[in-house]
C-alpha cells in the first residue's frame, strides 16, 4: 500500500504495524536468502555486469526476478518501472553476475558512488546475503540504523567529535572508535571541513543524559 501516493494520507511523526501473521497477505517480501539496499532513485549499478531480463507484472516482480536471478546464477537483481511499456504497471528486471565491476571503485558501496549508477524509476535493489558482506560495508553486529532524514547529529547528546574517515571504511571505524571510547553511539556525515575528500566526520554519543531532557526520548 505504501508504494501507492493516493492510497494513503500524510501523517505527522507516524508509524504502522501489522500483525506478523498478516504481513504476508497484504505486503509483497522478497525471497529468504537476499537483502534489499536502500538506493534511492539510482538502483541499477550500471557498472557491474548484469544481464537485462524481462519485464514483470509489479505484482509478481519481486518473485519473477528473484527466481530469473537464480536460474541465470546471478548474486543480485534490481527492478525499475517498464520504461519502454509506459503505463503497463510492469517492472524490468536488471541481474547482476558474479564478476567485478569495471572501474573497480564501483565494487564496494556501489550506491555511494554517482559515476557508478543509474537512475531509475520506482527503482529496488536486493541482493544475495551471502554476498551483500563481498559488496556493501556492513556495520558491527549489535548495531540498528535509525532513519534520521537530513538531520542526523543529536546535538543535545554529549558527544564526541572523533575522525574523519574514508567513506569506504568510515562504518567500521567509527563502530570501532565508538566502542573503544565505550560509548553508545554514533553518527557519520560528510567531512564539511575536507570538501570532496571522500571522507566522512565520526560522531560518537555518551551514554548520558541528554540537556534539555525532552532530547533523550
Amino acid at each position: 500500500v505504501f508504494d501507492h501516493e493516493d492510497c494513503i494520507y500524510d501523517t505527522e511523526d507516524g508509524s504502522f504495524y501489522i500483525l506478523e501473521e498478516k504481513y504476508k497477505e497484504r505486503f509483497h517480501i522478497i525471497e529468504e536468502g537476499y537483502k534489499e539496499v536502500e538506493c534511492g532513485d539510482s538502483c541499477h549499478p550500471i557498472q557491474w555486469p548484469y544481464w537485462m531480463d524481462d519485464c514483470y507484472p509489479k505484482t509478481s516482480a519481486l518473485q519473477d526476478c528473484a527466481e530469473a536471478t537464480e536460474n541465470r546464477g546471478g548474486i543480485a537483481f534490481s527492478l525499475q518501472d517498464c520504461y519502454d511499456q509506459p503505463g503497463s504497471d510492469m517492472m524490468y528486471c536488471f541481474i547482476y553476475q558474479d564478476k567485478p565491476a569495471n572501474p573497480a571503485k564501483c565494487q564496494m558501496n556501489v550506491f555511494d558512488h554517482e559515476d557508478c549508477i543509474y537512475d531509475t524509476e520506482d527503482g529496488s535493489f536486493y541482493i544475495l546475503e551471502e554476498k551483500y558482506k563481498e559488496r556493501f560495508h556492513i556495520i558491527e553486529e549489535g548495531y540498528k540504523e535509525v532513519e534520521c532524514g537530513d538531520s542526523c547529529h543529536p546535538i543535545q547528546w554529549p558527544y564526541w567529535m572523533d575522525d574523519c574517515y574514508p567513506k569506504t571504511s568510515a562504518l567500521q571505524d567509527c563502530a570501532e572508535a565508538t566502542e573503544n571510547r565505550g560509548g553508545i553511539a554514533f553518527s557519520l556525515q560528510d567531512c564539511y571541513d575536507q570538501p570532496g575528500s571522500d571522507m566522512m566526520y565520526c560522531f560518537i554519543y555518551q551514554d548520558k543524559p541528554a540537556n534539555p531532557a525532552k532530547c533523550q526520548m
